[in-house]
């Protein structure tokens, strides 16, 4: 019997192995968990497109001294729960009966959120995109690219999201 017993307590011992060097391979390699991830019309790809680092650029389009030429002010955030946080504020986004009229707008107002993924040890030159959001501030709604070729997803912009692009355009400088 004490064989018995000290040959599971092995087994046992070997299985927690595995499983913390499988629970380790997967925090390292992917952004998200393989039991918690949900596709949807934010994270609308397969799980191994969503493989660390991965980082999210805000672009922000503001007047400049040439009517016809708008600056581009950008933030980037590597930030794991910044990222996080700003994914679950896109899901928590309500379906807006509002489309946005591109016509009127042109590029005025608008704000981009785009997650990439880092192949390159800083964020530029410019990495595969897994999610654009375009933001018409004025309207209070946004659309959501998919990534996987279905049409875009017009949402309500959350109060939430709006104070993180309110933060990061603080941070925001000229893109050059």
């Amino acid at each position: 019997m004490p064989k018995r017993v000290a040959s599971s307590i092995v087994v046992i011992i070997f299985l927690l192995a595995i499983l913390s060097a499988a629970t380790v391979y997967y925090r390292k390699t992917y952004f998200f968990s393989p039991l918690t991830f949900r596709q949807d019309s934010v994270i609308n790809l397969p799980y191994k497109y969503y493989r660390n680092p991965l980082y999210i650029e805000f672009d922000f389009v503001k007047p400049g001294s040439n009517p016809y030429l708008p600056v581009w002010y950008r933030s980037v955030t590597t930030n794991r729960s910044e990222i996080l946080q700003a994914i679950a504020d896109l899901r928590r986004a309500t379906p807006s009966s509002v489309h946005p009229n591109h016509r009127v707008l042109g590029n005025a107002g608008m704000s981009y959120i785009v997650l990439r993924q880092q192949v390159f040890p800083t964020p530029r030159p410019p990495s595969p995109i897994l999610l654009t959001v375009q933001i018409y501030n004025p309207q209070h709604v946004m659309e959501i690219i998919q990534s996987n070729g279905q049409p875009p997803v017009v949402r309500n912009i959350p109060q939430s999201l709006l104070t993180i692009l309110n933060q990061q355009e603080s941070k925001s400088v000229p893109d050059k």
